[in-house]
């Protein structure tokens, strides 16, 4: 009765270290970048180039740290209550893909969150849910943010990322949706992208060791209870 009693407590107890080794690793505490975004540069004032659907569209460039999927977007600007644009380009000679060549365009996109960021800047994000928004590590890319309403204005950055990244290229304007041209003076805008999140691989190799001593310990119960 002893022994059985003993290995029910071990037992027990694998069992509770698998649970919060699974608890590291999927509710937060162990993910990888779980709330840092893989790039951000916050805006530094209002801005004066307008970016709506149709023409003139804005894009800034950027270089993610990480290599994961965007799951998440936010920008700065003038206040708007009409749907988004967002799009992902690739980079090609210093600046974005034609805009037929985009990676991904996602239209009628709806903020998530919306609200005032000071007295003439509003902060917007959004979820992505497009598995063509995967980011290779260290590689170029701009992002485009439209309006679909009149007159909305992208917020300034400074363009040096308070987290992840950096900005090689000063931003870039599509008057008729043909060519790209160089803002004058040189401009960079205010956004965030996050990556999904995924466990880190240490805290994978726990759980795996968990689930083993689990089984182990099991197996072990099993075969001096007869016995008993």
């Amino acid at each position: 009765m002893t022994t059985t009693r003993t290995w029910s407590r071990v037992h027990r107890a694998w069992a509770t270290a698998v649970l919060a080794i699974a608890g590291l690793c999927f509710g937060g505490e162990a993910l990888a970048n779980p709330i840092l975004p893989g790039y951000l540069d916050f805006p530094t004032g209002p801005g004066t180039f307008v970016s709506r659907v149709g023409g003139p569209i804005l894009a800034d460039d950027f270089s993610s740290a990480t290599g994961r999927r965007i799951v998440f977007v936010e920008w700065w600007g003038s206040q708007s209550d009409a749907p988004w644009e967002l799009t992902l380009y690739s980079s090609s000679d210093a600046e974005p893909a034609l805009p037929d060549g985009a990676v991904s365009t996602i239209t009628f996109v709806d903020a998530r969150l919306a609200y005032p960021w000071d007295d003439e800047i509003f902060y917007y994000g959004a979820d992505v849910d497009d598995p063509a928004w995967v980011l290779t590590k260290g590689q170029s890319y701009w992002l485009g943010v439209a309006s679909y309403g009149d007159g909305w204005t992208w917020a300034f950055a400074d363009g040096e990322p308070e987290l992840g990244g950096i900005q090689r290229e000063a931003a870039v304007g599509s008057p008729g949706g043909l060519a790209w041209e160089t803002l004058r003076p040189p401009t960079n805008f205010a956004f965030g992208l996050s990556p999904e999140l995924v466990p880190e691989p240490g805290s994978i190799a726990l759980l795996g060791i968990g689930l083993l001593g689990l089984a182990v310990s099991r197996r072990m119960l099993a075969r001096r209870s007869p016995s008993d």
